[in-house]
């Protein structure tokens, strides 16, 4: 059987996930804020942005909606938990041009919003 070959890992190229490349975007999220089940709406990031990933860690019965907004649960609708959704991690990937918005409530699920 043959053999692999030594290979040396430089630690000097590997790039920060805070770097800023051009033409490169980093849809993975690089602050998070978590809401307990059933919290008040609120905002989650008050300047533009992106909505990159929702981490539901306890199950709702009611359906979380997130908003391009910077102060209130209304306008451009940039992601949906569907009412009793499983807890798991959801992609969204979505441009946030006024802010982030939790539209919490009854009954919506506790989860973590990771957005840049």
């Amino acid at each position: 059987m043959p053999s692999l070959p030594n290979i040396n890992f430089d630690s000097s190229a590997v790039v920060p996930l805070t770097a800023t490349l051009p033409g490169v975007v980093n849809d993975a999220g690089i602050t998070t804020a978590a809401f307990a089940a059933a919290s008040a709406a609120g905002v989650v990031k008050a300047t533009s942005g992106r909505l990159c990933h929702v981490l539901v860690t306890t199950v709702g019965t009611a359906a979380l909606l997130l908003y391009d907004n910077a102060s209130a649960a209304t306008g451009t609708i940039i992601g949906v938990i569907p009412a009793s959704a499983p807890v798991g991690l959801y992609p969204f990937f979505m441009p946030a041009h006024n802010g982030i918005y939790y539209g919490g409530g009854a009954s919506t699920p506790a989860v973590t919003v990771s957005y840049t």
